[in-house]
């Protein structure tokens, strides 16, 4: 599978993400996820894997659709957006969003 871009993007946006193997990258995500016991946000998920940090976060909703990471909603802001379950992450000034692996169950 190869990434994708967004619509509206220039044809060079269309070729780069032609470049790249999601596959691989999601294989990486989820090895790094499966190691996590409290979770990951995107940065950890950086460091953890090396891969950059414009290549994790569009595989993060894409691994959402498909089931296999999730991240916890909170709450709803007043105006119907989603409040995710965040921390801070070491050397970042602000919280992340925390993302988790999906475990099969016995009821899979």
């Amino acid at each position: 599978m190869t990434g994708k871009s967004r619509d509206g993007d220039p044809p060079t946006s269309d070729d780069a993400a032609e470049l790249v193997d999601s596959t691989r990258l999601e294989m990486q995500i989820r090895d790094a996820l499966r190691e996590a016991n409290d979770g990951m946000t995107t940065w950890e998920i950086v460091r953890a894997t090396g891969i950059p940090f414009e290549s994790v976060t569009p595989r993060m909703t894409d691994m959402e659709d498909k089931r296999t990471a999730y991240r916890v909603q909170v709450g709803v802001r007043a105006n119907g957006k989603p409040i995710w379950k965040t921390r801070i992450t070491a050397g970042k000034r602000r919280n992340h969003i925390i993302w988790y692996m999906f475990r099969k169950t016995l009821f899979d």
